[in-house]
């Protein structure tokens, strides 16, 4: 193409996103059985009432051990630039709250247990 052209409607071309991102997929761990994710860019609200709200995990693998081990009180796990956080979540209605990044944070991506 040439440093002037334009595209035109007749150049779209329309997808339909995946279910499940191969992207993610390879930069992000994959959600073991029983849980969603990982959705990019996206954050679960508070750390578990009974657990340390600023501790980290080093790995994916200690996170959700530790998630499981602290049952309904951990819905999901958050991954930020200092790691792994288990999260209680936010319920509105009866469902998680999964939220968009913004300036104040600095999710990576999250995942959470399949409700």
């Amino acid at each position: 193409t040439t440093p002037d052209y334009k595209p035109t409607l007749a150049d779209y071309k329309p997808t339909s996103p995946d279910c499940k991102s191969t992207l993610a997929d390879k930069y992000f761990n994959p959600a073991p059985e029983g849980w969603c994710g990982p959705f990019v860019g996206k954050y679960l609200w508070k750390g578990p009432d009974t657990f340390s709200a600023g501790h980290r995990f080093p790995t994916f693998e200690e996170a959700v051990k530790k998630a499981e081990e602290l049952g309904d009180d951990c819905k999901g796990i958050t991954l930020t630039s200092s790691g792994f956080s288990i999260r209680k979540g936010e319920l509105r209605n009866g469902k998680l709250v999964i939220t968009p990044i913004s300036d104040i944070h600095n999710s990576l991506a999250c995942w959470h247990k399949a409700q």
